[in-house]
């Protein structure tokens, strides 16, 4: 799968190099004979090892993930690449080392199950000698000690036994010493039940005196009742009393707004507790997890609301009863300070990737126009052609050096816009001459992209003649063409409308299209910076900077941008201007 994941980027760049390195990686699994990357269209792309990975395979053969043979299993991968599939991976593994080790392990067992049953009779054999016949024995002799009122008489000592092994001797030497003990016991008992006569007249009168001091000391347990109570109910967090029958005794005023029971209190704890509730618990096991660590929890409020907590139970005395204290706090605000953090990370790691995926395109994108123009350049120079043949070389020269200047421009508003170092210069602007202006770029630049069956309208009838703006027109006229040649590149037969409506104390800019429209995985990243559709039936040519650079600087005039969609219908961009400063 690894192997598949890193094959992705030079299948999709026609790497063959690249491919064939990657895949020598395989030679690290041992069991892998051979190995080869097929494109989309079922074609050999690179292979690895032997010749047994057979050439144009059948169709069904990649619909399956595992395939056996008599000594082989063949496998596929799929090669994805953000969540579209590129090829397929197929690998040959042996099966044979496998089977000689099933064997191998089936002879040690059956090694193993003979040892162990010989070993087991000769320990029976030994076991029975010298251990059980004397302890039989000694177990005879406690039975006939349980059954002896008195032990006045000296008992009788039980004599060792040869070959008896060093544990039994001792254990016969503990009977013998244990029953003469006994016996000498017996006869102190009697004088000390006459000592503990006397000693408990003694404690009778003290006893006496004690219970005047418990009462003295039950006062001051009052007292510190209240005192308790008074600490429980004014805790900055939630503290609930529960017995070990999970019934609730008390509950303090942040547990009870926090939870909802401001007039009613809980009689369960499954009534807020989502632990107990789903373990069914009717008593305490102080074993259970509910006790032993500090722990990320669910409580459920009276209404159903389910709020997360941070809680810990421990087992106290509170008003002489023997309780369990929960205490907890609302950690809501840190879980979503965390999902906010967890989002920025992964956006973080997505824009680093995007990235990267620029700087690799980079090259090309420069690469490309600039090819074209030292190329035709060097021929207009060294070659003599008629002047039709040099004035096409011309046009190919300056529109390829059009489209070198525009990514240049690009990369450097992104670099203003980085370093907010862009500024906007805002001033008067006449409307309708701006938006005519607008259009005859558009007609030229629907020429230059060969656009010719995408017809190109302007709608600014409801704009009152004389009407004046106040923006930065370089800049919105940047945004409005950049909006307008993502819809000639995305239209190929329709109409592409720029247009443009009043809306109180706003201009309502748009462009409106009838292309191929964008999909619902893309619509949410249109903005992003370096961010490409993902069309795999079509490749666009781009950065993917143009329409984060038209974001910022609709929000940087104190304006708003966004679209609306309909695959295979089109596309519309809105965005907004403030009519006076």
């Amino acid at each position: 799968q690894m192997i598949a994941d890193y094959a992705s980027v030079p299948l999709i760049f026609d790497q063959r190099e690249d491919a064939k390195d990657v895949l020598s990686k395989v030679k690290n699994i041992k069991s892998v004979l051979s190995a080869a990357i097929y494109s989309l269209d079922e074609q050999l792309f690179v292979s690895y090892g032997s010749d047994s990975v057979i050439q144009n395979l059948q169709p069904e053969f990649f619909d399956q993930e595992i395939k056996f043979d008599k000594k082989s299993m063949f496998m596929t991968v799929p090669i994805i690449h953000r969540d579209t599939k590129y090829g397929t991976l197929v690998a040959e593994i042996d099966l044979g080392a496998q089977q000689r080790l099933i064997r191998e392990l089936s002879g040690l067992f059956f090694m193993v199950f003979a040892a162990v049953g010989i070993l087991a009779v000769i320990m029976t054999f030994f076991f029975e000698r010298k251990f059980l016949r004397p302890i039989l024995m000694l177990t005879e002799k406690f039975g006939e000690l349980s059954k002896t009122s008195g032990f006045v008489k000296q008992t009788v000592p039980l004599p060792v036994e040869k070959g008896a092994s060093k544990e039994i001797e001792i254990l016969i030497a503990g009977y013998n010493n244990m029953a003469a003990n006994l016996t000498l016991r017996e006869n102190k008992q009697s004088e000390a039940e006459a000592a503990l006569k006397e000693i408990n007249e003694k404690l009778e009168s003290k006893v006496a005196d004690r219970t005047k001091e418990l009462e003295s000391t039950h006062d001051k347990l009052r007292k510190l009742y209240k005192n308790e109570k008074a600490l429980v109910e004014n805790l900055p967090y939630g503290i609930i009393l529960i017995d070990y029958d999970l019934k609730v005794v008390e509950v303090n005023n942040f547990a009870k707004e926090l939870l909802g029971y401001k007039d009613k209190l809980p009689v369960h704890a499954r009534e807020f507790s989502q632990y107990i509730a789903k373990t069914n618990q009717t008593v305490l096991d102080f074993n259970d997890d509910f006790f032993r660590k500090t722990t990320q929890s669910v409580f459920t409020s009276r209404t159903g609301e389910e709020i997360p907590v941070l809680r810990t139970a421990i087992p106290i005395i509170y008003n002489d009863q023997n309780l369990v204290m929960v205490a907890f706090v609302d950690i809501t605000d840190l879980q979503n300070t965390q999902k906010e953090l967890r989002l920025a990370k992964e956006k973080a790691e997505e824009s680093d990737q995007l990235k990267s995926a620029f700087l690799a395109n980079m090259s090309h994108e420069i690469r490309t126009p600039l090819n074209a123009i030292v190329g035709f350049t060097s021929m207009l120079i060294s070659e003599e052609f008629d002047q039709e043949t040099k004035d096409s070389y011309i046009r190919i020269v300056e529109e390829n050096t059009e489209n070198l200047l525009n990514l240049i421009e690009d990369i450097l508003d992104l670099s203003k816009l980085e370093s907010g170092s862009l500024n906007i210069n805002p001033r008067e602007v006449d409307m309708i001459p701006f938006c005519q202006d607008i259009y005859r770029n558009s007609l030229m630049m629907r020429d230059r992209m060969t656009k010719y069956d995408c017809e190109m309208k302007l709608d600014i009838q409801l704009l009152p003649e004389g009407e004046k703006g106040f923006f930065d027109s370089l800049r919105i006229k940047q945004v409005v063409l950049n909006l307008i040649n993502n819809a000639l590149k995305f239209t190929d037969k329709g109409s592409v409308t720029f247009g443009i409506e009043l809306r109180k104390k706003k201009f309502l800019f748009y462009v409106k299209d009838t292309g191929s429209g964008i999909d619902d995985k893309d619509k949410t990243h249109v903005f992003d910076r370096f961010y490409k559709s993902r069309d795999t039936k079509r490749l666009y040519k781009g950065t993917g900077l143009g329409l984060a650079i038209c974001k910022s600087l609709v929000e940087l005039s104190n304006g708003k941008i966004w679209l609306r969609t309909e695959p295979g219908k089109g596309t519309v961009f809105y965005f907004t201007l403030p009519r006076r400063s």
